[in-house]
């Protein structure tokens, strides 16, 4: 049980965020990461990939190098290329690891949050048992999906830039925290642009989480406001506080490079 969600920010790029609940084994975190850079230096176009997963992390780790070694051996990728390399992938995963162990009352199984970026594209997928979805503006996988994708159907924007959707990314795994159980522990953030990986430092994201605590109750304040509840007649208050988020949200560090070898993946903090 978990949450992972990823988000498309204005066609610039991919943000991928998710939990920590899940062991993954060896101390490795909920996101894996990989560019050509990294497999092949050669390679005139530069992509950029994220895999996050839900469910078993013993599968999730199995099935992840391979996914990363089959899409980035592309030199140019559709939406449709990718989607069949990854039902390929699935199809032939699902007969050997899941399907003879189906009979077992919690017999394992893994959820798929796949994202994309090039310089002039990105685009990200998700998946539920062998099938393959191609999804646009933003998706959740695990526990917590209902909860968050209500969250994002309300607060995302197409035109939101990577920044901002970093920031809503970390917002939405925050809320799912606090309300869903089985989603907790730390929040991982990482960003796909221009074909290229980077990280949002834990400390980022932590003062992200502080500042949502403070947010949620000028929240309510303006809400009840506008609901005309006589508890709450005034909000110039909870306005100010707004504005106040919002620079500080502005002045935090949310992109840290990452050079990420083969294969490597973001750590727990």
């Amino acid at each position: 049980m978990t949450i992972a969600l990823g988000i498309i920010g204005s066609a610039s790029g991919v943000v991928l965020a998710a939990d920590t609940e899940m062991p993954w084994g060896n101390g490795l975190g909920t996101i894996k990461t990989a560019d050509t850079r990294s497999f092949i230096p050669s390679r005139d176009k530069t992509h950029a990939m994220g895999l996050c997963g839900a469910g078993n992390g013993d599968y999730f780790q199995a099935i992840s190098l391979p996914l990363v070694e089959d899409i980035l051996d592309q030199n140019d990728w559709t939406y449709e290329s990718v989607a069949n390399l990854i039902e390929a992938r699935l199809l032939d995963f699902y007969p050997k690891h899941v399907i003879p162990l189906q009979s077992f009352q919690d017999h394992p199984n893994i959820e798929l949050l796949i994202g994309l970026n090039s310089t002039g594209k990105c685009a990200l997928w998700g998946t539920s048992s062998t099938t393959v979805r191609p999804c646009f503006g933003y998706e959740a996988i695990g526990v917590g999906r209902a909860y968050a994708q209500a969250l994002l159907s309300r607060l995302h924007h197409p035109s939101m830039d990577v920044k901002s959707s970093i920031a809503l990314a970390a917002y939405v795994v925050f809320c799912v925290k606090e309300f869903i159980g089985g989603c907790a522990k730390n929040t991982q953030v990482v960003a796909l642009r221009e074909g290229r990986s980077y990280r949002v430092p834990p400390r980022a994201i932590k003062r992200l989480e502080d500042l949502t605590i403070a947010y949620l109750g000028d929240e309510a304040r303006v809400c009840r406001y506008a609901l005309g509840s006589p508890t709450d007649p005034d909000c110039r208050d909870a306005i100010r506080n707004l504005h106040r988020l919002r620079k500080q949200i502005a002045s935090l560090d949310l992109l840290e490079e990452c050079n990420l070898a083969r294969g490597a993946t973001t750590h727990d903090h």
